[in-house]
């Protein structure tokens, strides 16, 4: 079995070979990026994704969120840097969210340069979170996405199900860990390694399943909170660290692999905002409850 560097040395790197090496050894801080190129389809092109017009709202608020990315990274960008991540931000992205910024911490954190952060970031949100640039037009989107963790939380572990249902809690809070891929739940140093995980999943699915077994191992804290204010509260502040990341994603593998495939579909569609996937549809589905 070829290990992570020989395959990365080789000529054209075969991806599913080296999620196996991934698999069966650690990914170093040295290999890191270049493993996370060829998982992610990272092109070397940093060409803006449409020529975007100056829109002076958009730049201020891209400039706020720099500045509160700058208060929490270990070595703060300097006024140009602030300004180049600006406009890159502002012409990768026609459809900006906070988001964005926020996912170019971590690679901040790893030296990557401005240019080099923003594709990763595009392929990031391409990848993860194309939902989110679709949910603000369509409105029965976020209702199809409750629905669908409803169900899957339901399936899997029925007594939280009930214990957050009781409280009128609404699975779409789990859509603050993954906007920006659980940034706020293992902290900006450590998510490399828990994207390493994210990103060697074949699918995108990962993120869904993730979010799920850090509910379940967490079902003790969220039971025994009364009410829905502090249901909300545990749901937010819950944290993981490296030591149970593993677990977390066998569990998460386990999930997915005994969930309908019908659901799973559906995740999937809803995930690549694929043609198929339509929300009136898939909630009429659910109503009917044809999952």
């Amino acid at each position: 079995m070829p290990t992570i560097e020989e395959l990365l040395q080789s000529g054209p790197v075969d991806v599913d070979a080296l999620r196996i090496a991934c698999i069966e050894e650690d990914i170093s801080a040295d290999q890191r990026i270049n493993v996370w190129k060829h998982l992610l389809g990272v092109s070397k092109s940093t060409a803006p994704l449409v020529d975007a017009k100056v829109d002076e709202e958009q730049e201020r608020k891209i400039e706020a969120d720099i500045d509160l990315l700058n208060s929490a990274l270990s070595s703060p960008l300097d006024t140009d840097q602030c300004a180049e991540l600006t406009a890159t931000l502002h012409n990768l992205f026609p459809h900006y969210s906070s988001v964005l910024c926020e996912l170019c911490g971590p690679l901040l954190e790893m030296k990557q340069s401005i240019p080099e952060t923003c594709v990763f970031v595009s392929a990031i949100a391409n990848r993860y979170i194309r939902y989110k640039f679709f949910s603000e037009t369509d409105p029965g989107l976020e209702d199809c996405i409750s629905s669908l963790l409803r169900l899957l939380l339901q399936y899997h572990d029925p007594l939280l199900s009930l214990h957050l249902d009781r409280y009128r809690i609404s699975p779409t809070i789990l859509l603050k860990f993954w906007s920006n891929l659980f940034i706020h739940q293992i902290g900006m140093q450590q998510v490399p390694q828990l994207w390493d995980y994210l990103f060697l999943a074949p699918n995108p699915l990962s993120m869904f399943f993730f979010s799920l077994s850090l509910l379940v191992f967490n079902r003790e804290a969220i039971s025994q909170a009364e009410d829905t204010a502090k249901i909300i509260e545990t749901i937010e502040g819950l944290t993981c660290t490296p030591a149970i990341l593993k677990t977390l994603f066998q569990d998460a593998k386990i999930m997915q692999r005994q969930t309908p495939p019908s659901s799973l579909t559906w995740l999937q569609q809803m995930i690549s905002m694929d043609e198929a996937f339509n929300v009136t549809t898939v909630l009429e589905n659910l109503q009917a409850n044809i999952v």
